[in-house]
């Protein structure tokens, strides 16, 4: 199967998401975020925190939120890195002009052998769930970090036009449940769960370290079936193409959009899609631009 690869030794959480733009002076964001941490999963509190990468200091939850306070002064972002010795995380809040697809993240990288060992999977896998609820996600991914196909699209298009890969755990929010409907998330060919009204997770294997058993450092061929067989009943025309077409874009290309097909972003889903350029030549991106269509719109996949 060509969506083979050798397994990283890590995992990568990401979660985007979409806040109301409203003053983080009204909630403490910081002590929100590392409180379910804590509860959740305490193995993964911080030991370092630090911005710009700028000189770590101990965690403690009034240095984070001072440093996530200040972080602030010369950017239209919030923003903190966070680190220990099994994981290292960023927190990221865009509150200025934005018209990008999310304008809060939530990423960290975590040792696969951590989540693996005693019932770590039973604390990781509930803070996952947490995260994605409190962090207003519309889209989130776990998977094993040499997974270059699962997650972000890989071409340079943005989510509005398509989505990547299925990967080990994929996390659905509004757009995505209207867009695909619930019924057929519900009958996925793998775990599915529903954390919330509008938010989805599906779980393709118990574990994100399935191995091949011929090649003992690849993952689990079984597993990448699963998770084609996901796609397959969503409808591939959501997901990123891996057949040959134009992934590099000129200057020119760019500065006229042709590198985010669809305005506005997500944060206007449920308003009426505007294309924002024509199809670029040669590139056959139209289920691409039916399946964002569907994002925005609230409507059905095609399957």
């Amino acid at each position: 199967m060509d969506r083979t690869y050798e397994m990283s030794g890590e995992v990568t959480f990401l979660c985007y998401g979409f806040w109301p733009v409203e003053e983080p002076e009204q909630r403490d964001v910081t002590r929100e975020f590392f409180e379910i941490i804590e509860e959740t999963f305490s193995e993964l509190m911080p030991q370092k925190i630090e911005i710009y990468e700028s000189r770590k200091m101990p965690f403690s939850y009034e240095k984070a939120k001072e440093l996530w306070l200040g972080s602030k002064d010369n950017t239209v972002s919030y923003c903190l890195d966070y680190k220990n010795r099994y994981f290292d995380g960023h927190l990221t809040w865009i509150t200025g002009k934005h018209s990008g697809a999310y304008n809060f993240r939530i990423s960290f990288r975590i040792k696969t052998s951590l989540l693996t060992k005693r019932d770590n999977m039973n604390n990781f896998v509930p803070l996952v769930k947490k995260l994605f609820v409190w962090g207003g996600g519309f889209y989130g991914f776990v998977k094993d970090s040499g997974d270059r196909l699962a997650g972000w699209p890989n071409s340079g298009l943005s989510t509005e036009t398509c989505i990547g890969d299925i990967g080990w755990i994929t996390l659905f929010g509004s757009p995505y449940v209207k867009m695909f409907g619930e019924d057929i998330l519900k009958s996925v060919p793998c775990k599915v769960e529903k954390l919330a009204e509008n938010y989805y997770m599906l779980i393709t294997a118990d574990r994100p370290d399935l191995r091949d058993a011929e090649r003992p450092n690849f993952i689990s061929p079984e597993l990448l079936q699963t998770q084609e067989n996901v796609k397959n009943h969503l409808g591939r025309d959501a997901f990123d193409r891996r057949d040959p077409m134009p992934t590099t874009f000129t200057f020119e290309d760019i500065r006229a959009g042709k590198n985010n097909l669809l305005t506005p972003g997500h944060n206007a889903h449920q308003q009426p899609v505007q294309v924002a350029h024509e199809q670029p030549r040669g590139a056959p991106i139209v289920e691409k631009e039916q399946a964002a269509a569907r994002v925005h719109a609230g409507g059905q996949t095609g399957r």
